[in-house]
């Protein structure tokens, strides 16, 4: 799901329901420009520990699944 959505939740700072689909995405994560996206919109909202934690999640996500270079 890391779609538009995972965005809209960062933008409006609804960060449990952004966690919720966050945690949700990594189960099959795809694309990285919208979790960038969404990391970035993190850091200009102040939610920098948000970000860091996000983050590190999609990093542990990404590399089992061999896509290091994507980490």
């Amino acid at each position: 799901m890391a779609d538009s959505s995972l965005l809209t939740l960062a933008r409006s700072r609804e960060i449990e329901s952004l966690e919720q689909a966050w945690q949700k995405s990594l189960s099959t994560p795809g694309e990285l420009s919208t979790y960038k996206a969404t990391l970035e919109t993190l850091c200009s909202n102040d939610a920098l520990g948000v970000a860091l934690r996000l983050g590190t999640q999609l990093v542990d996500a990404l590399v089992p699944l061999d896509r290091r270079a994507d980490a």
